[in-house]
């Protein structure tokens, strides 16, 4: 059997090896995706080879370009049309027109349920619904009063290849996704490490030679470079290379996750949403490459996933991690990395649930 998956935003191509790993070795597959993504990160299929796969990058400008592309799909001849962020009425409409069965990834339900065409696809049938992490599947249900809840399904974008091992020369704790101080408290992590933080942090960080890498662009890196610089923090907290773009490219970016030791999600309490109806990327991130992470209580009861959990502010994320004895990351690590092959198979299960809504079943 075949499937078409496309991404035709300049984002979210990080979920689509595990979008490809769920389908499983019996569906031929090829991805058409915005070449905006590759322009801004690089290939991540060339980090994360993904077999049964051919790749199209695009670019989508102008009528023309998704003309060509409707084309090109329908050529493919696929039996089901995989979109990997569906939440918008332009892409929704031209999905529409494909006339194929479709799993639809919603990223963000607030956005979806604006797409009149979203929810006509889910009502009659042609969509089968998919999120990225339990309590957003919680959410659609509530949102929906349960009438689609043998139809909608869970992948977790938890498939990032290789897992790779710690750096033995230093504790590498990764902080993921782009600079942006609206989505992770970089405020807390330079009050804790900064002269004044709490009993000496920085030193204790030090001593047990520990790091923290920033691995993203975004709009707060700049600033974030020059207070880290400013609070003498340079030695403590580093920051990946960017591309041209702006951005850190897959290659610096997994290699980095790979050598890690922990990830810290870094997610303020005034990010509700992603312990409600969205996910942040920095959990599935820390289990797709086996990395021991530490969540404050509230987070952990949502993701449900092994972790250490401490109180809320950085500074005890911080202290919560460095407490941990080699034995204890050892034993978290070989638990996330567990997690991580039973939410692959999850996956692989799940989506075999909802192609068989279409009357299609895998070799």
């Amino acid at each position: 059997m075949r499937a078409a998956i496309l991404q035709t935003g300049g984002v979210h191509e990080e979920i689509v090896p595990s979008l490809v790993a769920a389908l499983g070795p019996g569906w031929e597959v090829s991805a058409w995706l915005n070449d905006k993504c590759r322009a801004s990160k690089g290939d991540i299929f060339a980090e994360v080879p993904s077999p049964n796969l051919t790749v199209h990058y695009r670019a989508l400008d102008g009528h023309p370009a998704w003309e060509t592309l409707r084309e090109d799909v329908l050529a493919f001849r696929p039996d089901v049309v995989i979109a990997a962020t569906f939440q918008r009425e332009s892409l929704a409409q031209f999905i529409d027109s494909l006339d194929l069965p479709v799993l639809g990834v919603i990223h963000n339900l607030r956005k979806a349920a604006q797409a009149p065409t979203v929810a006509k696809l889910i009502e009659s049938g042609r969509c089968q619904p998919i999120v990225l992490a339990e309590h957003v599947r919680a959410a659609f249900n509530r949102s929906s009063s349960g009438a689609f809840i043998d139809r909608i399904g869970v992948v977790d974008p938890v498939n990032w290849g290789l897992t790779g091992t710690p750096d033995p020369t230093c504790r590498r704790i990764a902080i993921p996704g782009g600079v942006n101080a609206t989505n992770r408290d970089f405020g807390g992590l330079l009050a804790a490490l900064g002269p004044g933080g709490p009993g000496g942090l920085g030193r204790k960080m030090a001593a047990k030679g520990a790091v923290i890498e920033i691995l993203g662009g975004g709009p707060d890196r700049a600033r974030l470079q020059c207070e880290a610089a400013d609070s003498g923090l340079s030695e403590l907290i580093r920051f990946a290379p960017l591309g041209a773009s702006g951005r850190v490219h897959y290659g610096e970016y997994l290699h980095a996750l790979r050598q890690g030791w922990a990830l810290l999600p870094l997610i303020p309490l005034s990010k509700g949403d992603y312990r409600d109806f969205k996910i942040t990327s920095a959990i599935p991130t820390a289990i797709g490459f086996g990395l021991p992470m530490v969540l404050d209580r509230w987070t952990a009861s949502v993701y449900r996933a092994p972790c250490v959990t401490s109180d809320v502010s950085v500074a005890a994320a911080l202290e919560a991690l460095l407490e941990l004895s080699e034995a204890d990351h050892n034993t978290l690590k070989l638990a996330t990395c567990a997690y991580r092959a039973a939410a692959l198979s999850r996956n692989r299960a799940e989506v075999a649930r909802l192609v068989s809504g279409f009357g299609l079943v895998a070799e």
